[in-house]
């Protein structure tokens, strides 16, 4: 289960932002790189598009400093969307959003404004999407039931509402029951940035690497573990798992190991002229 941190509290970074792709180590991607004609920074989904403009990715960031981080939506019972599912590839998503030049964040800053200009987002698999335009500190996330959060509406280092933690689940607001995982990487972000404010950035992103590496001491291969995946849900970090072929944890591809395939760590800096993006990449394959 994919994991996405951010917050606006450090005194340094109009933003710091944390992702983990969990993924399926078969499913091929390219490393972070220059897009779309030099304007969007992010590693992308292989095989790509022959046109350059249709790449897919989920996590990117462009030259006008708008952000985009998209993931799977596991949704329960209750809340299913309707819709045939891979209609779409969630990739898309950051891709349209990224990928305009001369674009009015008021024009896109909820999931009816967003399908306005996207139309293939009604048909997209079940999503998450933070969103973001970094210059004027406005941030979302939409999702594939047409909801619209507000998120991070505070960069006030005590104020809960400096921090966002979101992962498959239905995005919670503070003081909403969450998953586990979410619920303890908000903490430790918290912390992190409250306990290294005055960290050099070598050392601050290491630390945040370290965040998004926290794992529990499961025995991870074990029969009871591999046929209940609900402790995809309370890890931050996915060692590999042979995962049986038939467990669905949303995603298109199923077969092979499954884990925390790669790391991303942003930071966008308090006057918003400068942007570090660091990938790590951990698997890209299924051999080990």
């Amino acid at each position: 289960m994919c994991l996405l941190l951010a917050s606006r509290s450090h005194p340094d970074y109009e933003l710091v932002l944390i992702s983990n792709r969990d993924e399926f180590f078969e499913r091929q991607a390219h490393l972070t790189c220059w897009q779309d004609d030099g304007y969007i920074l992010c590693p992308y989904d292989v095989p790509q598009s022959i046109d350059s403009h249709r790449f897919s990715t989920w996590c990117g960031i462009n030259k006008s400093g708008r952000i985009g981080t998209i993931l799977n939506l596991k949704l329960e019972q209750e809340y299913q969307s309707g819709h045939p599912p891979n209609l779409s590839s969630r990739g898309k998503v950051p891709t349209a959003f990224l990928s305009q030049r001369n674009l009015n964040w008021k024009q896109w800053d909820s999931y009816d404004k967003f399908a306005g200009h996207f139309s293939e987002l009604h048909n997209t698999g079940d999503f998450n999407f933070f969103y973001g335009d970094c210059k004027s500190g406005h941030y979302k996330i939409i999702d594939s039931l047409h909801q619209t959060h507000e998120v991070m509406t505070s960069n006030e280092l005590q104020d809960e509402n400096s921090y966002m933690a979101v992962s498959n689940d239905v995005y919670r607001h503070p003081g909403e029951e969450t998953w586990v995982k979410v619920r303890s990487a908000k903490q430790y972000l918290r912390k992190l940035i409250e306990d290294n404010v005055a960290e050099d950035q070598d050392s601050f992103i290491s630390k945040c690497f370290q965040l998004a590496s926290i794992c529990p001491e499961f025995d991870w291969q074990s029969e009871e573990l591999l046929n209940d995946f609900d402790f995809t849900k309370q890890s931050i970090f996915v060692p590999p798992l042979k995962v049986p072929a038939d467990v669905d944890l949303g995603t298109t591809t199923r077969t092979g190991f499954y884990g925390t395939r790669s790391q991303i760590v942003i930071l966008v800096s308090k006057d918003r002229r400068n942007v570090t993006f660091v990938e790590r990449v951990i698997h890209n394959s299924n051999k080990q």
